[in-house]
């Protein structure tokens, strides 16, 4: 008979781990969980699963209840929590929460890194956070639980766990009793679309046939803290898209074939007329540039609202055929439309990043200065649904070129790389894309905290 080699470590996790109790820790932290949390709970508490889907709309209590379940993994001698979250500013809503219970409860941490949002306690427990971009960078380590938060906004996200992530979790073994791996995941979201993999993980937790994986469905009516009246309010004040997806938790049945799923004419297009009183000099500007020269270059202007943060797509440019800087002289006659001159404007121009050329023709010309876009096409994407979906991006009716080209991209073959996946892409689109993208990019936009009331 072959020897099993044992892990000290692992064995006094195996050991500890079932005896702790979620509902107990949050007892402990003051917290009376709500009704979804304590679905999670009761699961978390079972241990007869591998994956849990927290299928949650906003003031559904997700947060807070995934942070009492990372607390109570971190007191487990020898645990390690990895969080993934596809911003800075939703790893820091979780990892902001964990800390805080962490001291609350009194426990000793031997290595904090706040930046990092890393942990390492006195039990030798560890919290890690990381980005679809850099997970490589913490696949060195073990798991025994994986939190995928706001999974909706990553993208492969199966193939990405298959491949990368669920490996790490193997040296905790399988349960001999239940034939599951010991070690954990859950993926917690609001939805977005059936596109995308966590409507698979979804249905899979709602199939009666699958039983190592759950899914808990909650919506703003299952918070018995919040009012009616302020239910009602919400209602009122977002577009309808986003009342089913952030706070019905719905999912969206789109057309495979259109690339901006997220936009509806009646919601993201805006009257000028409505808008144009409301700017001022003093506003947040963005802009995009896509240089061509048998193709038009490309130009859109956006003002960003001061109190909300929405961005309005203002002014759309198309010529061909022009050298450089008198494309410049045009761009700059239609920001002093709004006094968008002198040194007092906040003002960011994203042009192409392959364009140097024209960049430095600008500099030169007329101290025109532009800043180089982020280029990445899907991610660019899905920025821009995301923001369409939660209504914080509009176009005016005066870019219709725009709107047209918007309502019309198809997704020609979502398997292919890049570009191939889709139909012809008109420079407006391009420049469209460099301005939010890289905008959102910056300042984070599109992360959890951007439609909360």
């Amino acid at each position: 008979m072959p020897h099993t080699i044992t892990n000290p470590e692992i064995e006094l996790y195996k050991q500890v781990r079932p005896q702790l109790d979620v509902y107990k820790v949050a007892g402990l932290l003051g917290i009376s969980p709500l009704p979804k949390q304590k679905e999670m709970f009761d699961i978390v508490n079972g241990q007869n699963y591998e994956t849990l889907v927290g299928c949650l709309g906003r003031r559904s209590g997700k947060s807070y209840g995934v942070g009492v379940i990372a607390i109570t993994e971190l007191l487990t001698p020898n645990a390690s929590v990895l969080l993934i979250s596809p911003t800075f500013a939703n790893s820091k809503v979780i990892f902001q929460e964990v800390l805080k219970n962490v001291i609350k409860l009194g426990l000793t941490i031997t290595q904090k890194d706040t930046k990092g949002m890393t942990i390492t306690l006195e039990n030798g427990a560890k919290f890690v956070s990381a980005s679809p971009k850099n997970i490589t960078s913490v696949l060195g380590h073990r798991y025994s639980l994986v939190i995928y938060d706001e999974a909706n906004m990553i993208n492969n996200l199966l193939e990405d766990y298959n491949l990368l992530v669920s490996p790490t979790q193997n040296d905790y073994g399988i349960d001999e009793e239940t034939g599951y791996k010991i070690a954990k995941t859950i993926f917690i979201s609001t939805p977005r679309t059936k596109k995308h993999d966590f409507y698979q993980l979804y249905r899979d937790g709602k199939d009666p046939d699958k039983k190592s994986i759950y899914t808990v469905h909650g919506t703003i009516y299952d918070n018995p803290m919040m009012p009616q009246a302020m239910i009602d309010r919400v209602k009122e004040n977002v577009p309808e898209q986003v009342w089913k997806t952030e706070y019905l938790a719905e999912f969206l049945d789109i057309s495979d074939d259109i690339a901006y799923y997220g936009f509806n004419y009646n919601t993201n297009v805006v009257a000028y007329a409505d808008i144009r009183p409301k700017i001022n000099k003093y506003s947040k500007f963005i802009v995009g540039i896509d240089i061509g020269y048998t193709d038009s270059t490309a130009y859109v202007l956006a003002w960003v609202e001061p109190l909300t943060g929405n961005v309005y797509v203002i002014e759309e440019y198309f010529k061909n055929k022009l050298p450089v800087p008198k494309h410049c002289e045009n761009f700059i006659n239609i920001e002093q439309k709004y006094g968008l001159v002198g040194d007092d404007v906040d003002i960011e121009r994203y042009i192409d990043p392959s364009a140097v050329q024209a960049s430095a023709d600008m500099i030169y010309s007329y101290d025109y200065e532009t800043i180089p876009a982020y280029r990445a096409i899907d991610e660019g994407i899905d920025l821009i649904n995301t923001a369409f979906l939660s209504g914080k991006l509009f176009i005016t009716d005066n870019c219709p070129r725009l709107v047209e080209q918007v309502e019309n991209l198809e997704l020609v073959n979502k398997k292919a790389k890049r570009s191939d996946k889709y139909g012809h892409f008109d420079l407006a689109l391009a420049s469209f894309r460099y301005m939010f993208a890289s905008y959102a990019k910056a300042t984070e936009m599109c992360s959890v905290d951007i439609i909360e009331f």
